[in-house]
């Protein structure tokens, strides 16, 4: 745990804990208005994000968290993992009873977010993720992004990424 004093948080941020199932996760809150939640990235905590938080802060709350295994919360006795941060986000939430919001995710917060707007889409009002993992090559995704570009490239020309020849058309 980093223990950081309420002394080295920037003026006007409180810093607080919600209790989940995964124990303690503590979390800075700074501004008013529609909630926007920072889910920073694996080995960092609500820090993170310390560059944009003023900005934001003038016109939303924000909330950064420091997930289960970092900074201030609670490391509980289970194996950590994406899946697992993205459930003690869904407890997060509901133990705070936020409102609607917007995610901003790194790596795997990126990860929790999406996950969220796919199980909860009513507790999402948008998302920003960055790096938020790779896109696995299978049967669809060779479609849009094929690994060498589209077959009937000039032979020995850079390999290109590129949507299907018919995108944007109606079908």
């Amino acid at each position: 745990m980093t223990n950081r004093s309420v002394s080295e948080l920037p003026e006007g941020t409180r810093m607080a804990e919600a209790q989940t199932r995964f124990g303690r996760i503590w979390f800075t809150e700074q501004g008013s208005g529609p909630p926007v939640v920072l889910l920073h990235a694996n080995l960092w905590d609500h820090r993170d994000f310390d560059p944009i938080v003023p900005e934001l802060a003038r016109g939303y709350r924000v909330i950064a968290l420091d997930w289960p295994w970092h900074g201030d919360s609670d490391s509980p006795p289970l194996q950590a993992g994406a899946e697992l941060l993205a459930d003690a986000l869904e407890n997060f939430i509901e133990a705070l009873d936020l409102p609607p919001a917007m995610f901003i995710g790194n790596s795997v917060g990126g990860f929790a977010a999406a996950r969220l707007a796919i199980t909860h889409p009513g507790r999402v009002v948008g998302l920003v993720l960055v790096n938020a993992g790779f896109v696995p090559m299978n049967l669809m995704t060779r479609a849009f992004f094929p690994p060498h570009g589209h077959a009937d490239d000039h032979p020995g020309g850079p390999a290109r990424l590129h949507p299907p020849r018919d995108a944007g058309k109606d079908i």
